[in-house]
């Protein structure tokens, strides 16, 4: 594959990999056999219901594999976090993500699922700010995370995003220029309703890879003519630091 997209983010947090399995299920189920694209149809389901199985299981060995080294930590706050990666990954393989933690994981594992499969050019994280938020709110309202912690797990993931070049030259895609892979993702921007689209979490998003400056994701901001002042001055101090 030649990448060049983004993954469908929004349809794993929304629905769990159960959802879109059981869609797939009922959509293969419902096929009728006079439809002159039956054959293609099914086929291609059956590739989806296969694909969702295997991701599942990707997942599943991840928590398998945390708690695995759980069980001979002498470290009690290691084994305690080895455990919580577990159980969240746990979750995630099958169910939608409860938390702004496990929805952030989530889209890690899509991220480099699809780069694997796909030889990993050019997939892009797309709107982070806009996916995440309802998360954020969320734990922010309940008292579940503060803002040290969220930014905290952003830099673990953009330092996570800029080791996933690896995988592009274990796929033989080894004749090009190497790293960047291109992991656009963006911040700011409007809503559907042509509304400022910027939120807490653009700013923290922000912050966090204005102090890492990783080789990826790369960043892009989406500006317009009702930017509020602070975004814009936020995104100077950024340029002027020397994030690209």
């Amino acid at each position: 594959g030649i990448g060049h997209f983004f993954p469908g983010h929004k349809n794993v947090l929304k629905y769990g990999f159960d959802g879109l399995l059981q869609q797939a299920i009922d959509k293969k189920s419902s096929l009728s056999k006079n439809d002159k694209k039956f054959s293609e149809q099914e086929e291609f389901l059956k590739s989806v219901i296969i694909l969702l199985n295997a991701v599942k299981k990707f997942i599943k060995r991840v928590s398998k594999h945390a708690r695995t080294l759980a069980q001979s930590e002498a470290d009690i706050d290691r084994k305690d976090e080895l455990l919580d990666i577990s159980k969240l990954c746990e979750n995630i393989s099958e169910n939608p993500p409860n938390s702004f933690k496990e929805a952030l994981q989530l889209i890690y594992f899509n991220q480099l699922i699809c780069g694997l499969e796909d030889g990993g050019f050019a997939v892009s994280v797309g709107r982070l700010d806009q996916d995440l938020f309802p998360f954020y709110l969320k734990d922010i309202n309940k008292g579940k995370i503060d803002q040290q912690e969220v930014d905290f797990l952003l830099k673990c993931f953009f330092i996570k995003l800029t080791s996933l070049w690896n995988y592009i030259f274990a796929l033989g895609a080894n004749a090009g220029e190497g790293p960047p892979l291109a992991e656009n993702l963006n911040i700011g921007g409007l809503d559907r309703e042509g509304n400022d689209a910027t939120n807490e979490l653009s700013y923290l998003i922000l912050d966090a890879y204005t102090d890492l400056q990783t080789v990826q994701p790369t960043f892009s901001a989406r500006i317009h003519k009702n930017n509020p002042q602070k975004y814009l001055e936020k995104l100077s101090n950024s340029i002027k630091s020397g994030a690209s």
